[in-house]
């Protein structure tokens, strides 16, 4: 099941939902410990997503601002440049961003057929039509902003072609943000904002109002994401700070080539400025690292070296990590580490998934994998430097912004070239 997905469904956060799913091949004690964690985590199966298309072929239409949104913030200081909030970086040591291309994990279908429903989700993997899920990683509580998104990054699936595609997205993109019943939203706003307007302030005691607010959170990001991009979006995960280290850590590491070698004297010494405000320097050397949870997340978070400290460098690094985890959770160890990653995740991890959406994704991929059908896998990211699609600019309240060349709002170019880039063309 869990190598199943790994080569059909995503890198990271669909991986984590298919290896804690082997819990259910074990029985027992391990079944009461895996529904222990799913309650509160995955969307209960009678309940269909919001934003999921419920009839094959549908195509729900993308969030925009609608007549009487309130105008555009006041936008200064306009530049080519994407901006960065750290130490300035010269455009001689600024990397241009490229795509990634990631193969996939190499691994064999598991031993026994695994059984599946003729569910809405298996019905559109059949017609050959694509399921896009958004990746949302935050800050989670005890951190400043707890659930502003540092990490925003789409996984496309398109069972037709075999083909799954990455695309990143900078948390500072300046967005219209649609009003919510949990939040303030109705306003012009850094995209990374969208998630935590949805979710509000849960309640840590009601894991049931916990789950539904991260459910709001996810469904206003998605709407706010889809209209970027242009494509619908059909589900969420997310996953916080704590959960990420905990879950790293629980793996034993992760393996990474570092390509640039940097600098950061810029990283907070702790999530939550309140405990403390003061900052550390990171350095990671260029080459292959074995990285723990910590050193993973501040590889994966960085953003203020000269050397690689725009928002662009940090999505490829996070890509790499994710990369790196999908190639850990391909090892039999994985399954083994059940429980493990269970304690790491519980409390840290959502998604719009149900425990059903997994089963049926988990067994038809089994099913496309030993008619030895193998995926590959491409990644673009929304930038300035290299595709033109940003511009860097300055809000009127001085923060630092990214906005579509095109002006602000307008999204065209952008969905021309996620279009190109699903169509396998060269964007």
């Amino acid at each position: 099941m869990r190598t199943a997905l790994l080569h059909q469904g995503a890198r990271l956060a669909l991986s984590i939902i298919v290896v804690l799913m082997s819990g259910l091949l074990l029985g027992g004690y391990a079944l009461y410990r895996f529904d222990s964690f799913a309650t509160g985590t995955f969307r209960p199966d009678n309940v269909v997503a919001v934003g999921q298309r419920p009839d094959p072929g549908g195509t729900p239409v993308p969030a925009a601002a609608p007549p009487g949104a309130p105008a555009a913030r006041p936008v200064v200081a306009t530049s080519t440049v994407p901006p960065t909030t750290g130490p300035a970086v010269s455009a001689a040591t600024r990397p241009a961003p490229t795509p990634i291309s990631t193969p996939a994990a190499s691994a064999s279908p598991t031993a026994a057929s695994l059984a599946y429903s003729d569910s809405p989700l298996v019905e559109r993997l059949r017609a050959g039509q694509r399921i896009s899920v958004l990746l949302l990683g935050y800050g989670g509580a005890g951190h400043d902003g707890a659930y502003l998104t540092d990490s925003i990054e789409v996984v496309s699936v398109d069972p037709a072609s075999a083909t799954i595609t990455f695309i990143s997205v900078p948390r500072d993109l300046w967005v219209y943000i649609p009003a919510n019943p949990d939040g303030p939203g109705d306003y012009w706003g850094k995209i990374n904002e969208a998630y935590s307007d949805g979710v509000g302030n849960p309640d840590p005691n009601n894991p049931a109002d916990t789950y539904r607010r991260h459910d709001s959170g996810g469904t206003l990001a998605s709407k706010v994401v889809a209209q970027v991009l242009g494509i619908p979006i059909d589900y969420w995960v997310s996953l916080d700070f704590v959960g990420f280290r905990q879950f790293i850590d629980a793996l034993g590491g992760v393996d990474v080539t570092v390509e640039t070698a940097f600098t950061d004297t810029h990283y907070p010494n702790n999530d939550d400025a309140d405990v403390d405000p003061s900052y550390k320097t990171i350095h990671f050397d260029a080459g292959p690292q074995h990285l723990d949870g910590e050193r993973a997340i501040e590889y994966a978070r960085s953003r203020y070296s000269p050397q690689d400290g725009t928002d662009f460098g940090r999505s490829r690094r996070q890509q790499r990590v994710m990369a790196a985890v999908v190639k850990r959770l391909a090892t039999p160890q994985a399954v083994t580490q059940v429980f493990a990653l269970l304690d790491a995740l519980k409390g840290h991890f959502y998604t719009s998934f149900s425990v059903g959406d997994v089963r049926d994704l988990a067994g038809w991929a089994q099913e496309r994998l030993r008619a030895g059908q193998r995926p590959t896998t491409q990644s673009g990211v929304i930038d300035g430097a290299q595709t033109g699609l940003l511009v860097g600019a300055t809000a009127a309240n001085g923060e630092d912004i990214l906005l579509p060349a095109a002006g602000q709002g307008d999204y065209s170019a952008i969905h021309r070239y996620v279009q190109r880039l699903l169509d396998g063309q060269n964007p």
